[in-house]
């Protein structure tokens, strides 16, 4: 793995800017309009770049051996960038169908919302 050390910089409305390496740009592939994600990590940060344009909030089965998760290979349900819109999709998808599920939010891997059948 590479490590990169850059200095923050500040554009002309006080923004902080951090330029990121042209090497770690042609390793990812990045181009201009791409979203990326980092993740703390004990070395520091690691910098990734999303497959595909994801959307904020993604609705999802929670695994009902456990109490807050869910596979991450089964099929995203239904996405959006409005939270109160998934809210919705989960309880409505919940009161018919009587299933645990939820609402994840990837950038933050926290569950902003969830119903349960049962807690295991």
């Amino acid at each position: 793995m590479s490590t990169f050390t850059v200095e923050l910089e500040v554009n002309d409305n006080g923004d902080f800017i951090l330029p990121i390496p042209q090497e770690i740009i042609e390793k990812l592939n990045l181009k201009v309009g791409d979203s990326i994600y980092w993740e703390h990590t004990d070395n520091g940060i690691a910098l990734n770049k999303c497959k595909g344009k994801s959307k904020e909030y993604q609705c999802v089965y929670l695994d009902s051996r456990y109490t807050l998760w869910h596979d991450e290979h089964e099929p995203i349900l239904f996405e959006t960038d409005d939270l109160s819109e998934a809210i919705g999709y989960v309880y409505e998808r919940f009161m018919k169908e009587h299933k645990s599920i939820a609402v994840w939010q990837p950038s933050a891997k926290h569950y902003r919302e969830h119903y349960f059948t049962e807690i295991p």
